[in-house]
């Protein structure tokens, strides 16, 4: 597996994107999915973030379905 170097700023991103999806989840459990549709429809979305780190990191996205 190669190695990818990952920039301060983008780790910092990442950590704190990763930090509200998973505050957003533990709260959608207790309403409506809708709700976090809608919320998600105006934030940045999980596929956009997943893009952008395939293309920034030129991933293969064959082998990434295998950890899904």
């Amino acid at each position: 597996m190669k190695k990818i170097r990952i920039k301060y700023p983008l780790a910092v991103f990442l950590f704190a994107y990763l930090n509200q999806i998973d505050l957003s989840l533990d709260r959608s459990r207790w309403g409506p999915i809708e709700n976090l549709r809608n919320y998600y429809r105006t934030q940045i979305s999980p596929e956009r973030v997943a893009n952008y780190l395939i293309h920034e990191f030129n991933l293969e996205k064959r082998k990434l379905n295998n950890l899904i």
